[in-house]
This record gives structure tokens, C-alpha cells and sequence, in this order.
């Protein structure tokens, strides 16, 4: 076996040629002498070759060749370790070595014993990547991770346990985990945890709490396994904590509203109701019930349609059609509903369309409120309107009969009276023309009398029709300042026309115009004894024309200008007496400029004068 002398006996050179692990010996001076098939097979080289070779060319280099590990092996005549080996096709193999230095006659050779450990090797070096895998998603996970030992404590925790939890590393390695779950959810994991030891179960999931640093619950969603060893033996537990904290809040706020849904419906005073799309009641609260008339049971097997009145139900179809398809979102209409006892209630309805977060209808939400009291208060008060505007038609029937009644003597009287005082100066005395004057002159004033009754009967039923035709405002004016002129000049009274350049072109009744400023400038000159009568006009800044009738005469008190525009009011019976009127001119003038879709205001101090303003459209109704 050996080149020179039998170094081994037959029996041992067997056992080196039957070893599985390869047997290298070299001489003193590190070359080899021998080697068996093993050595041969895992370096690659023939056996003339090998023995060409020395322990340097074979070993890499490595922790054998360091000084002092070299003068350990020749003082104590042993080493132990792993050396990487050269192969003959230039690769490494990893192997566990043995040297022992073996004296002999020709001098001490050294034995090496090397066992191939490539397999080991790589598995080692794939539980190490496993290991660092684990090691970089346990350490880098975003979610809380923990190995916990069989008792509760921590053995290994990552950085967002400790972020959820507020402790830091070494604060939580001090504790368990029964330290930082609420007292009231701590029974529920330790069972799950026994159920694990006990091999019930291979992995658990549960909603709980923890409690953080600070004091405040944390919601956590808890995945735990048991980690055993390769005879089955539990380990340790290793667990995923995410924090739901969030979720949980949003769902709190979620059962909150609808705990305030729920209130709001159930305790509301008026009915509310939610209803498929098919109109069967899913849901109603007391009022409506009391409403009807039904018990909820009854409601709930119904359908809204069926408790409506026919006549209704067409309108409701139209309405759902346009939520159902998004043209309104939600709408408000008045029906009848039939209660359980036949008769009909009158109901003002609020419907709206709920659809889920992918816009899809879900269910109507209704609201529905007896109105029944406030529409039998309206048909009242129509009854009352009507039967008001009949007896305004009578009124005016008769007051147009009156009319007629009343002008054909009044004329004959004005014709008479007017004859006789053109008639020739010697047919009547001075005394009997005075008086024939008289009746002349209180002709005219009835005749005024029964033309104003006419037209305030006229506007109260709607029967005066307002021309549009274009109007000259300022040759309006103008035939005012005539009809008042002589009646001024009599009392010593200025008559003042203020008007600019141009006025806006109008459209309107120019007639009657004209009969709302002749009285107001008619009551100017009638009430003012000093001083001057004004009338101006301009364009409005608001649009339209404003015209002002303005007068330096006795004014009105604060309390007769709260009835101004009413009929038949007098500013002062005492002032009638001596200045003849009906208290018609100002109602009438009011309700002509309300028809044109204007405004009359006034503004007075007495003893100082008055002024009327007259706000009118360009374009009057």
C-alpha cells in the first residue's frame, strides 16, 4: 500500500481501501504516498497522478495553514476542521478533514481523513437563505410579527409590533403577551393557543385587543400557528397582528348612525318607510302605521301603491320613472292614501332613491306627513274665495246696473242745468243761476262718484284689461300740468315740470296713466295752499321709469299713512268737509299700478308736504 515499506498491515490496508471516506497519506515533506479509491473518486485524479502531488496542491488554503493552527498539529499530533480540497478539474469541495501525524521507521507520515460534505453544505447553506428570508420578512413585514415561547413571553418581535403596541424591543422581550391584550379578550386567545399545543387545530384567526403604552385600546386581527420541532413537539407560537384599529372605528361610526337611523325612524312623529323597488314596504315606523290605520304587519305585506288612491297612482308612476333612471334625485308631491277604514287621508310624500357604492338602486326612503287638516283648511278657504268672488261679480253687476240707473238722471240733470245757464243772461236772476250752479256742479261730482265705484269694482273683480301700446310719458305729464294748471293758478300755486332729454320708451295703458298722476297731482294742488306743486320722471336704476308727484302742502301724519291706499279712507274728516273727495282716487290709483306690475309710495311730514313716487315697468303687463 505504501511506496518503500509495508507501513500498514494487510488488515489495515483492507479497511483503508473499503473506506467510504477518502484516506490520503503523505510523507514527512507534505507529498503524497498514497491514497485509497475514495480519494481517488473525489478528487478526480488517476493514482500515478496523485502521487505527484503534495498536500499543498490539494488543500486550499485555509485555516489548517494558519501558523499557529500548523504548530498545534505537529505539537499535538492531531487536527479537526473543514478544508476545501482541489479538484483535478479545478474545482472546490468542501470536505471534513482529519489529520493525525503517524511516526515510523523512515520518518513520521500524516494521514488525512476527508469526508465529502457538498450535500450538507448546500443544505446548510439553503436553511441559511431560508433563515434570512424569514429574517428579512419578519424584520420588513408591515404588519405586526411575534414568536412567542409555549408560557406567553416574547422571544422575537419585529418593528411594527412595536409601533402598533407603543413599547419598544426590549420592553416587549420583558413581557408576555397576556400583559398586553385586554383582560377581556385574553381568554378567548389562550384557548385558541391550548387548542394549537394540542394539535385541535394547525392555525387560528380572531378579532382582539391590546392595550398600548400610552393606555389606549388598539383593535388587532390576530393570525397564530405553532411552530414544531421534527419529532412533532411544539416549539414556539409565531403570530401576524395587523391593525384594524381603523376598520373598527369606521364600523363604531357605521352602527352609530344607523342606531340614529334607527331612532330617528322608529321615534319619528311623522311616517317614514323604506320600500323595494317593487313597492313592498320593507320597513315602517309607528306614525305611519297610525296614519293608515294599519297594524305593521298589515304594512308590511302591502305595497305603497295599494294604499293609494287611484287617482294618484298614475303621477307616483311618472315620478318613480324619472328617480329610477337619475333625471331627479329625489321628489315631493302630495296624494291620498286609503286607510285600513276606507276613508281617505291627504299625505305630503317625500321619496328618495338609495343605491349602493356602485350607484345601483337599492330601496326607496319615504317620508309621509298628514296634511289632511292643512287641505281641508285650503278647500275652505277656496270655498270662501269663490263664494268672495261671486259676490265681487254681483257687486259688479249690480254696480254696472247702479251706473246706468244713476247716469241717465244725472245727465238729464247736467244737460238741464247746462242749458239753462248758457240760456240768454235776463232769463234767470243772479240768485237762481247761482243755485242752478250749484246743481251743476254737485252733478259732476256724482257723476265722478259713480265713475270711481265703477272702476274700483272693476279692478277688485279683474275686469279692467290694461292697453300695451307705446306710451309718451312725457305728453302724459304734459296733459296732466294742463288738467291742474287752472285749478293751481286760482290758489296762487306754481306747477313745476322736471323731466330730462329722453325718456325709456314705454309700453302701456297711457289712459289710465294719466288718471293715476291727475290724482295725485288733483290731491296736490287740493291739500297745499303755499308754495308749488312738482312733477318729475327719469329712467330707473333698477329699470323702469320712476315718476314723483311732490307738494309743499300739509303733509300726513305718521298713523293716516298705514291706511293711504285703503278704500274710503279719509286723511281727516275735518279735511273732507272742506276738501271735497271720496276717498276712492288713492285705492284706485294703488290697485291700477299693482295691475301694471308696479310700486306707489309715499313719503310725508306734515306741515312740510308730501311726495308720491310711482315706480313703473317699461314693458307693463
Amino acid at each position: 500500500m505504501l511506496r518503500g515499506a509495508p507501513v500498514l498491515s494487510s488488515l489495515a490496508a483492507a479497511l483503508v481501501a473499503a473506506s467510504p471516506d477518502a484516506i490520503l497519506i503523505a510523507d514527512a515533506d507534505g507529498h503524497y504516498i498514497d491514497g485509497n479509491a475514495a480519494a481517488l473518486a473525489l478528487l478526480g485524479y488517476s493514482r500515478e497522478a496523485l502521487l505527484r502531488l503534495s498536500v499543498a496542491d490539494v488543500v486550499a488554503p485555509g485555516p489548517i495553514w494558519a501558523a499557529e493552527e500548523h504548530a498545534h498539529f505537529l505539537r499535538e499530533g492531531a487536527w479537526e476542521g473543514e478544508v476545501e480540497v482541489r479538484t483535478n478539474d479545478g474545482g472546490l469541495v468542501p470536505a471534513e478533514a482529519r489529520a493525525i501525524v503517524v511516526p515510523g521507521p523512515d520518518g513520521s507520515h500524516y494521514v488525512s481523513f476527508l469526508r465529502n460534505i457538498t450535500d450538507r453544505k448546500q443544505a446548510e447553506d439553503r436553511q441559511q437563505q431560508s433563515e434570512e428570508r424569514f429574517r428579512t420578512a419578519f424584520t420588513s413585514a408591515a404588519v405586526g410579527m411575534a414568536l412567542i415561547d409555549l408560557d406567553g413571553r416574547f422571544l422575537q418581535v419585529n418593528v411594527a409590533l412595536c409601533e402598533l403596541t407603543g413599547y419598544t424591543e426590549a420592553e416587549l422581550l420583558a413581557r408576555t403577551i397576556q400583559d398586553i391584550t385586554y383582560p377581556d379578550d385574553f381568554a378567548a386567545d389562550l384557548a385558541q393557543m391550548q387548542r394549537l399545543v394540542a394539535g385541535e387545530i394547525g392555525a387560528y384567526q380572531m378579532e382582539k385587543r391590546y392595550l398600548h403604552k400610552s393606555g389606549h385600546v388598539v383593535w388587532g386581527h390576530l393570525s397564530g400557528a405553532v411552530v414544531r420541532d421534527e419529532f412533532g413537539s411544539p416549539l414556539h407560537f409565531i403570530g401576524q397582528l395587523e391593525n384594524i384599529t381603523a376598520r373598527k372605528q369606521a364600523e363604531r361610526a357605521v352602527q352609530e348612525s344607523e342606531e340614529r337611523f334607527r331612532t330617528a325612524f322608529e321615534e319619528a312623529a311623522i311616517g317614514m318607510s323604506l320600500v323595494d323597488l317593487d313597492g313592498h314596504y320593507l320597513r315602517v315606523n309607528a306614525a305611519l302605521c297610525e296614519l293608515t290605520g294599519y297594524s305593521e304587519v298589515e304594512l308590511l305585506a302591502r305595497t305603497f301603491q295599494g294604499i293609494t288612491h287611484p287617482d294618484d297612482r298614475e303621477m307616483d308612476r311618472a315620478q318613480l320613472e324619472l328617480l329610477f333612471a337619475g333625471q331627479i334625485p329625489a321628489f315631493q308631491r302630495e296624494k291620498r292614501y286609503l286607510r285600513n277604514d276606507g276613508t281617505a287621508v291627504w299625505v305630503r310624500v317625500n321619496s328618495a332613491l338609495v343605491r349602493n357604492i356602485r350607484g345601483e338602486p337599492l330601496h326607496l326612503f319615504g317620508q309621509v306627513e298628514d296634511i289632511t287638516a292643512r287641505k281641508l283648511a285650503e278647500e275652505e278657504r277656496q270655498a270662501s274665495l269663490e263664494a268672495a268672488q261671486a259676490a265681487n261679480r254681483a257687486k259688479g253687476v249690480f254696480l254696472d246696473m247702479m251706473s246706468h240707473e244713476l247716469r241717465t238722471p244725472l245727465q238729464a240733470v247736467l244737460g238741464y242745468s247746462e242749458f239753462l245757464l248758457i240760456a240768454p243772461k235776463d232769463s234767470l236772476t243772479d240768485e237762481q243761476r247761482l243755485d242752478i250752479s250749484y246743481i251743476h256742479q254737485a252733478g259732476g261730482r256724482m257723476i265722478a262718484l259713480v265713475n270711481q265705484l265703477l272702476d274700483l269694482s272693476r279692478l277688485e273683480a279683474g275686469g279692467i284689461v290694461l292697453a300695451a301700446e307705446p306710451v309718451d310719458l312725457a305728453q302724459v305729464i304734459e296733459a296732466v300740468r294742463q288738467d291742474i294748471t287752472r285749478q293751481a293758478a286760482a290758489k296762487g300755486l306754481e306747477v313745476r315740470i322736471d323731466l330730462p332729454e329722453s325718456l325709456p320708451p314705454m309700453k302701456g295703458d297711457a289712459e289710465r296713466i294719466r288718471q293715476i298722476l291727475l290724482n295725485l297731482a288733483g290731491n296736490a294742488v287740493k291739500f297745499t295752499h303755499v308754495g308749488h306743486i312738482r312733477i318729475s320722471a327719469g329712467a330707473a336704476a333698477s329699470g323702469g321709469v320712476v315718476i314723483e308727484v311732490s307738494d309743499t302742502g300739509i303733509g300726513i301724519t305718521a298713523e293716516a299713512l298705514l291706511h293711504i291706499f285703503e278704500a274710503f279712507h279719509q286723511v281727516d274728516s275735518s279735511l273732507t268737509r272742506s276738501h271735497e273727495g271720496s276717498g276712492l282716487g288713492l285705492a284706485i290709483a294703488w290697485k291700477l299700478v299693482q295691475q301694471m306690475g308696479g310700486n306707489l309710495s309715499v313719503i310725508s311730514e306734515p306741515e312740510t308736504g308730501s311726495t308720491f313716487r310711482l315706480h313703473l315697468p317699461t314693458r307693463q303687463r
